[in-house]
């Protein structure tokens, strides 16, 4: 016997998270408490919200520590709804750099709200590009100008060459924004892209519970700026260059 669904009347908030759910496959409770504008004091309104999401087939949640957020993914009924297809389980090898590019699209969005930022997911569907295929997509593409790499595992130096010569040499970039766990991959990255002014690199403090990185900048020879928030880039300026 087939398990009861229980109906809902769907709120825009309740599609809105449903519509970012199916934009990037998975998210943490902290990224859709920040989606729907609910602080952390009030998380008992987000439990309520997403509960209501789950009983109904909607969505699905899976905790892989107690105590800390859990993650939630499309349900049957939300794939249904948008037509597309959902992720059905957690990529535990890649679970980390997933959540660390939603912080970095939280960060795009929350200075630039008007910008049109695609994720790998979308990319992937939109070009028929499937995991494992050899021409790489962007984690995130920003107005279609920018491509945006979070770089935790560091690749083989033909398979960076590979990916860099691709940025540079597509015409419709104007930069490509990497955001990496060590001032030496950094540096790689530069050195392989030949300097190249289409690369900024941003290194990651990854032992903050909050977002922070610093730009790397390279004119004969590379030069930090002190940590900052997740503020410290002005992209807006940047693009009006």
């Amino acid at each position: 016997m087939e398990k009861s669904i229980t109906s809902v009347m769907l709120q825009e908030r309740d599609l809105k998270i449903l519509e970012f759910l199916a934009k990037f496959g998975v998210a943490n409770e902290k990224h859709l408490m920040n989606l729907v504008g609910i602080k952390e004091e009030a998380m008992s309104n987000y439990t309520r919200i997403i509960r209501r999401l789950i009983v109904s087939g909607y969505v699905e949640k899976q905790r892989l520590i107690a105590g800390q957020y859990a993650y939630i993914l499309l349900g049957p009924r939300g794939e249904a709804l948008l037509s597309t297809k959902r992720m059905k389980n957690l990529i535990l090898n890649t679970l980390r750099h997933d959540m660390l590019v939603l912080d970095v699209y939280f960060d795009i969005m929350s200075k630039n709200p008007d910008y049109t930022v695609m994720s790998e997911r979308e990319l992937r569907i939109a070009t028929g590009l499937k995991v494992g295929d050899k021409k790489k997509v962007p984690d995130l593409l920003i107005n279609e100008k920018i491509a945006v790499e979070v770089e935790l595992t560091e690749k083989s130096n033909a398979r960076l060459v590979e990916i860099i010569s691709n940025y540079v040499n597509d015409t419709n970039l104007e930069s490509v924004h990497y955001y990496v766990k060590s001032k030496a991959l950094g540096y790689k990255i530069l050195e392989l892209a030949g300097n190249h002014p289409k690369f900024k690199i941003f290194l990651l403090n990854l032992n903050s519970k909050v977002l922070e990185y610093s730009l790397i900048i390279d004119e004969n020879r590379v030069t930090t700026q002190q940590p900052s928030s997740a503020n410290s880039f002005d992209l807006n300026a940047y693009l009006q260059q």
